[in-house]
Formats: C-alpha cells, sequence, structure tokens
C-alpha cells in the first residue's frame, strides 16, 4: 500500500523507474534488488558499529574519569587521615596518588578529541599542582605542629575541591556525548530498518512487477502464438499437400517441355546447317556476280571502243563522199571541155562520163555505208545503254548479294547461338526437374513436419499453463491465458 501510494503520488517517477527497470535484465533486477538491500544492511552496520566503537571509547574515558574521582578521593582520605593522626606514611600515599592522578589526566588529556576535555584535562593538571603545593606546604606546618594553618588548608581543599569539580564535568563531557551518540545509534537501530524495510518493498514490487509484467507479457503472446502456430499448421499441411500436387504436375510439365526443348534444338543444329549451307552458296553467287560485273565493265570499253571507231570510219566515209563529189565535179567539167573540142574531145568525155559514172556510184556506196555505220553505230549506242543499265543492275545486285550474304551470316552466328541456348535451356529445365523433384520431398516432408509443430504447440501452451501456474497460482491461470 505504502508503495502504490507513492507510485500515485509521483507517476514521473514510477515512469522513469518503469523504465529504468524495464532495461535491465531479469539477474540484473534480481542480484540488484539484493544488492541495494545488502549494501544498505552493511553501511547501516558499518556505522552503528563505528557509532558502537565510539560509545566504547566514551564509556573508556568516562572510565577513566571514574578512575580520576577513585584517585582523587583516595587521596583525600589519605589526606584526612594524614591530618587526623599525623603519620608521614600519609604523605608518601598522597604524593604516590597526586602522580597517579598526574599520569592519568596527561593519558586522558592526550586521548580526548573534545577541545573541551582538553581544557578540562589542563585545569586538572593547574589544580593538582596548587594542591599538591599546598599539600606539601600544610604538611610541613603539621609536622612542626604550628597551630596557625587555616589559610594553607582552605587553599588545599578548594584545589581539591576544583579537581573533583573537573573531573566530573569532564566526566559529564564524556557522558553527554556518549548519550548523544546511544540516541544516534537508537534512531538508526530504529529508523534505519524501517528505512530498509520500505525500501525492499519497494525494490520488491518494482523488481516483482518489472519480472511479472513482461512474464505476462510473454506468456499472452506464447499463447496467441501457440494458438497461430495450430492455424499455421493447419494451413501449412494444406499447403504441403497443394504442394505436393503442384510439384507433381510440374515435374510432368518439365519432362515434356524438356522433350519440346529436345526436339527444338534438333531442329535448330539442322537450321544452323543449312544456313551455313545457304551461306556459302551466296558467298559463291556472290563471287559470279563480281566476275559479271567485272566482265560487264570490260564489255561496257568495248562497245564503247566500237562506237569510237565507227565515228572515225563515217569520218572516212564522208572523206570519201566529199572525193566522189569533187570527181564528179571534174567529170562534168571535162565533159563541157570535152564539148567544146568536138570529136577531139569525143573519147575524153566518154572518159569523163565513166569518171562521173563511178563517181557516182562511190557516192552511192558511201553514202549506203554510212547509212549503215550511222545504224550500226546507233545500235551501239542502244547497246552501251542496255549495257550500263544491266551494269547498274549487276553493281545492285552484287550490293545485295554482299547484303544478303550479311545476314544469311548473321542467321547462321545466331542458329548456332540459338542452338547453344536451346542446350543450356535444357540443361536448366532439366536442373527445374531435379529442383521440382526435391521439392516434391520437401513438401512431403513438411506435410509431415506441420504434425510436429501441432504437437510442439501443445506442449507450448502447457509448458506456458505451468508457468502461469507457478507465477499467479491455478486460480489466475485461465484469467492470465485468456
Amino acid at each position: 500500500m505504502a508503495a502504490d501510494s507513492i507510485l500515485i503520488f509521483n507517476p514521473f517517477l514510477q515512469e522513469k523507474d518503469e523504465t529504468m527497470i524495464k532495461n535491465m535484465k531479469l539477474r540484473t533486477k534480481i542480484f540488484g534488488g539484493f544488492a541495494v538491500i545488502l549494501t544498505l544492511i552493511v553501511l547501516t552496520a558499518g556505522s552503528a558499529y563505528m557509532d558502537m566503537l565510539y560509545v566504547l571509547d566514551k564509556v573508556n574515558k568516562t572510565d577513566e574519569m571514574n578512575y580520576l574521582l577513585e584517585h582523587l578521593l583516595t587521596l583525600r582520605r589519605h589526606e584526612k587521615n594524614f591530618i587526623i593522626r599525623r603519620t608521614p606514611d600519609y604523605i608518601d600515599k598522597v604524593e604516590k596518588n597526586i602522580e597517579l592522578l598526574r599520569h592519568q589526566a596527561f593519558k586522558s588529556r592526550d586521548s580526548f578529541d573534545e577541545q573541551d576535555s582538553r581544557e578540562m584535562m589542563d585545569n586538572i593538571l593547574s589544580s593538582l599542582d596548587l594542591y599538591q603545593k599546598k599539600f606539601r606546604e600544610f604538611a610541613d606546618l603539621k609536622v612542626h605542629e604550628f597551630k596557625d594553618i587555616p589559610s594553607d588548608e582552605h587553599d588545599m581543599v578548594i584545589a581539591a575541591r576544583n579537581i573533583e569539580q573537573y573531573v566530573i564535568e569532564a566526566r559529564k563531557i564524556q557522558k553527554n556525548g556518549m548519550a548523544e551518540r546511544i540516541k544516534k545509534i537508537k534512531i538508526i537501530m530504529v529508523g534505519i530498518p524501517l528505512i530498509l524495510t520500505a525500501m525492499g518493498l519497494l525494490l520488491s514490487y518494482f523488481i516483482t512487477r518489472g519480472i511479472t509484467k513482461p512474464l505476462y507479457r510473454i506468456m499472452a503472446e506464447i499463447n496467441q502464438f501457440s494458438e497461430l502456430m495450430f492455424s499455421a499448421s493447419n494451413q501449412r499441411t494444406s499447403a504441403s499437400h497443394t504442394l505436393a500436387e503442384g510439384s507433381s504436375q510440374q515435374a510432368a510439365a518439365t519432362e515434356e517441355t524438356s522433350a519440346s526443348l529436345e526436339q527444338m534444338s534438333g531442329m535448330t543444329s539442322r537450321n544452323a546447317g543449312n544456313a551455313e549451307e545457304a551461306h556459302k552458296l551466296m558467298r559463291d553467287a556472290s563471287g559470279a556476280v563480281h566476275e559479271a560485273d567485272v566482265s560487264m565493265t570490260g564489255l561496257i570499253g568495248s562497245m564503247e571502243r566500237i562506237s569510237r571507231s565507227g565515228e572515225e570510219t563515217r569520218k572516212i566515209i564522208k572523206t570519201i563522199d566529199e572525193i566522189a563529189f569533187r570527181t564528179n565535179l571534174l567529170a562534168l567539167n571535162a565533159s563541157v571541155e570535152a564539148a567544146r573540142a568536138g570529136e577531139a574531145g569525143l573519147g575524153f568525155a566518154v572518159v569523163a562520163e565513166e569518171v562521173r559514172r563511178l563517181a557516182l556510184r562511190s557516192a552511192e556506196a558511201a553514202r549506203n555505208t554510212a547509212d549503215l555505220i550511222e545504224g550500226t553505230v546507233n545500235e551501239i549506242r542502244n547497246g552501251s545503254e542496255i549495257v550500263a543499265r544491266t551494269d547498274e543492275t549487276f553493281a545492285k545486285l552484287s550490293e545485295i548479294t554482299k547484303k544478303a550474304e550479311e545476314l544469311l551470316a548473321e542467321i547462321t552466328v545466331a542458329s548456332q547461338e540459338q542452338a547453344v541456348g536451346i542446350n543450356e535451356i535444357s540443361k536448366a529445365v532439366a536442373e527445374m526437374d531435379k529442383v521440382t523433384q526435391q521439392n516434391l520431398i520437401i513438401a512431403e516432408k513438411a506435410a509431415a513436419s506441420a504434425g510436429d509443430m501441432n504437437e510442439q504447440a501443445r506442449e507450448m501452451k502447457a509448458v506456458v499453463n505451468q508457468l502461469v501456474t507457478l507465477i499467479e497460482g491455478k486460480t489466475a491461470c485461465k484469467a492470465v491465458l485468456q
């Protein structure tokens, strides 16, 4: 109740302490709680022990003051005996007790810690010296039987009484110190156990709360987890059977795919071989087209040369035609001159006529030859144009053949790469088939382990019940787990 009231009035302290305790390990919480209590007990015991030593020291010093009083009373008794009996033996006894008092006073003065007690011892020593002086004077007078000694006796008595008073005061100081320390010890012996009890209750509350609260949460989570494990194991069993069936179907499909890939691999290999043969034929065709192109180039050159020869021939025929024309003019002139000559020029006229006829026939033959050469040149020109177009066609065909050769080369390479790829796919499908078989085996094992999970979930729930029973008892078990 005290701990709850403290936590209610100080929520910040509660939150801070709970956070600090929450961050601690379990063994640290338990060990720390006991360590704090034991440390406080040790500190309390140490303080009480030191106080007891202090009280014991005060008791010893009080006893020393009692010894001083005892010696002082013995001293006064010997003094009274000397006054009554006047025996010198009592003088020695008085001197002996004076030395004992002095020795004890010096010893006590050195052992005292309080300045007041040390001053009291100094006063005792001063009064003791005065008493010794007055006693000796009084003893001398007593021995010589002088009657008038009341003043010395009075001073001696006052000194003795002062000593007694100082001793009593010193003893009182020691008793007062002892009483104060005993009072403190009482407070410690009564208050500290109460404080330790309160702190122990607080620590036990925080430690118990810091342990049980996470345990409750963990147990609830474990219980929830066990329920989830039940559901998950059932789902896993169903999924495992479905996976097994799917793996079987996948294995069958993988085998069919593998067979189809083998057929495709054969076809691809044949296509690669055919592409290689077509590439060789296209390479031969390209060579033939190149040779035809070279021949056409030579033919074009020959026809150009023939055309140039026809032009030269036309020039020659034109020269022959001009010569025939001039010959005809000369023959006409010769005929005219022969006609003027009359009978003398008759033979020359006949010759001139024949020359004229030959010139006409030469001109006609030259014209016919020119026409034939013109037709031949035109045909050669037309043939040259056709050959030029044919050469362009062969050039285009050569480019097409070259491109077709390059494409066939690429098709050949692609077919080879495709064949390699299909082989790799076949290998991958084979590996997939192995993995599928392994998945089938794993699925069967998973289906078998699902039952084990159910059993483990039951065992976990039983362990949680035992843990709750251990902490809260049987009555709180159901309430905590719900």
